[in-house]
């Protein structure tokens, strides 16, 4: 019996309908804006592939059509182990178009992110290094696949050695450079999914290179953080924030993760409003972030000092416990600071505000126990205050959270950075202060610091305010 799209439009083929005399539908695997998507296996070979079906209401529609086509010619151009391979083209009457691809047995990037959450930063290179490889081949052969993102990046196991591959799919919004201008006009309709769009493009421009190293920048962000940059709220916010507002540092949005800052670094130059200021092809990306993680020791182990759990450690907590997860082994002193002194500072922050920003006393954290690094940081707030400098002001406070989430101490980190607030609001009603640009940073850092702790209330109303302060200053 035909089924139905939720639109009403109609399908005549299901599992089990044999077409063209060469496929045999097995099941529905997939369903999007365009058509379904099945697994059928190729009788001749008796192997399985994957089928896309236009909707039938679309046969008719020349845009849906050219789109269709596209993929197809794409697609048909490249050949490389992390793209998606097209075995067969045709059209089946009354049902119209279809095409056959390779069948690749995984998952998309999209549902590994919502099952596991942020991956350990060794995986999440390897697997954007076989993205940009496939960008780079599809870049060479003249194609720009212009809708990179995490839906579109499927991830299966090779069965011999465990190891994950990576396969591009969906080349539908591709731009070829020698066939796709020489058949039909420029066209600047914005399309692709809001998350990923790189500025130029939203701002008209035909989509380039540029924009998929962009999109892959995106995808890393997704990757060590478990949430893409700019993303929350409608379309038009988003789009409005790829356009103005500078990427969070990823320690920032996840300080409770050792974010290398040379790995930081790529993000950063990957996600640049100026396409010219971005790594100058997939290849220079692919050698800048082998170049970052080349160093990290993914197989170093650490144990929690609470409950003796092994963990690797690059993860700041415990997994078991959710304690500091800081080496037994550390001297006594380090043990006590890193997993007993989580409470906020004795001394009221507001009673420190407009003193210790006119006059700022020897800070009452300044004892013998503390960590040499800690006290450096605490003496940099303090010259920074003496001097008045903002900006100093500011970084010295989100680099001190930074240094108490890694030694377990959230809550500190939380007060301390309300404390650079404070200083730097001068008392004064925040959104009415000046500079705008370091409290919305502090408000970011502040956002990230609420929703490690599990205080969502907060997080939220600090990021509502980083992203207001951030508007006024533009």
């Amino acid at each position: 019996m035909p089924r139905a799209f939720p639109d009403g439009s109609r399908h005549g083929l299901t599992p089990g309908d044999v077409f063209g005399d060469r496929y045999a539908l097995r099941e529905l695997i997939g369903e999007g804006g365009m058509g379904r998507v099945f697994r059928a296996e190729q009788r001749s070979l008796g192997r399985s592939v994957a089928v896309k079906f236009l909707r039938s209401n679309m046969a008719h529609d020349g845009d849906m059509l050219r789109r269709f086509h596209t993929e197809v010619r794409a697609a048909s151009m490249l050949s490389h182990p992390n793209l998606v391979a097209v075995i067969d083209f045709g059209v089946v009457v009354p049902d119209g178009p279809f095409l056959v691809m390779e069948y690749v047995r995984g998952s998309s990037l999209t549902r590994i992110l919502h099952r596991e959450g942020p991956l350990p930063l060794r995986r999440a290179a390897r697997l954007l290094d076989q993205i940009l490889s496939a960008l780079d081949a599809a870049h060479r052969g003249g194609v720009v696949h212009a809708d990179v993102k995490s839906d579109n990046i499927l991830v299966e196991r090779d069965h011999g050695d465990e190891e994950e591959r990576v396969k591009v799919i969906d080349f539908g919004l591709a731009r070829m450079r020698r066939s796709v201008e020489l058949d039909s006009a420029p066209d600047h309709t914005l399309s692709g999914t809001p998350e990923y769009l790189a500025p130029e493009v939203i701002r008209g421009e035909v989509p380039a290179a540029a924009a998929d190293l962009y999109a892959a920048g995106i995808i890393l962000f997704e990757l060590l953080t478990g949430t893409t940059p700019f993303g929350g709220g409608t379309a038009a916010e988003i789009l409005e924030r790829h356009l103005t507002e500078a990427v969070m540092p990823p320690s920032l949005r996840r300080p409770d993760r050792l974010i290398p800052p040379a790995l930081e670094q790529v993000v950063v130059r990957a996600l640049e409003k100026n396409p010219a200021a971005r790594f100058h092809g997939a290849a220079a990306f692919r050698a800048a972030l082998a170049q970052a993680t080349e160093r990290m020791d993914v197989n170093a182990i650490g144990r929690c000092q609470s409950c003796d759990q092994q963990r690797p450690v690059e993860i700041c907590f415990c997994p078991l416990c959710g304690s500091s997860t800081g080496d037994r082994d550390s001297t006594a002193s380090t043990r006590e600071t890193t997993t007993h002194n989580w409470g906020p500072p004795q001394q009221p922050v507001a009673a420190r505000r407009e003193r210790d920003r006119r006059s700022p006393p020897p800070r009452p954290h300044l004892s013998h126990s503390v960590d040499p690094g800690l006290r450096v940081l605490y003496r940099a707030i303090s010259r920074a205050m003496e001097r008045g400098a903002t900006s100093e002001i500011t970084d010295a406070y989100l680099e001190l959270a930074r240094a108490l989430v890694r030694s377990g101490r959230i809550i500190v980190a939380i007060a301390e950075v309300q404390e650079g607030i404070d200083v730097v609001s001068a008392g004064r009603a925040v959104e009415a202060t000046e500079p705008a640009p370091s409290l919305s940073r502090l408000f970011a850092g502040l956002a990230g610091l609420h929703g490690l702790a599990g205080q969502h209330g907060g997080a939220r109303r600090a990021a509502i305010l980083s992203h207001r302060l951030a508007r006024r200053h533009r």
